[in-house]
């Protein structure tokens, strides 16, 4: 598994990530992403300035993992939003890898 930047050009990452947000939280958060629609602009929203955007990927590029982060406090602090892990891949530790990989100071972006 590696760790990169989402980037708005990754059309098959991106698809795969609309789908992993409708249906990681169908089961205990429906109303978060219900259609592809909503999952699409979730994503979309990512790129936009103040934004940082990770995806985790296995060896054949397919996503494992995403994690975005929303600068709060003119920089100073980040929320976390969204997280999803696949469904099949949960409890490897890879929510886990996204959050550390997230809160390295590298991955901050200036606002």
């Amino acid at each position: 598994m590696h760790i990169v930047d989402l980037r708005p050009d990754n059309e098959s990452a991106i698809r795969q990530i609309v789908m992993l947000l409708v249906e990681g939280f169908a089961a205990h958060w429906p109303q978060a992403w219900p259609d592809l629609e909503s999952a699409m602009e979730e994503v979309q929203e990512s790129f936009e300035a103040g934004h940082i955007s990770r995806v985790a990927l296995d060896e054949d590029g397919t996503v494992l993992g995403w994690i975005g982060g929303i600068s709060q406090y003119d920089g100073h602090v980040w929320e976390l939003h969204p997280l999803v892990v696949h469904v099949s891949h949960q409890g490897k530790g890879i929510g886990r890898a996204l959050v550390t990989d997230l809160e390295e100071p590298s991955k901050s972006l200036v606002v």
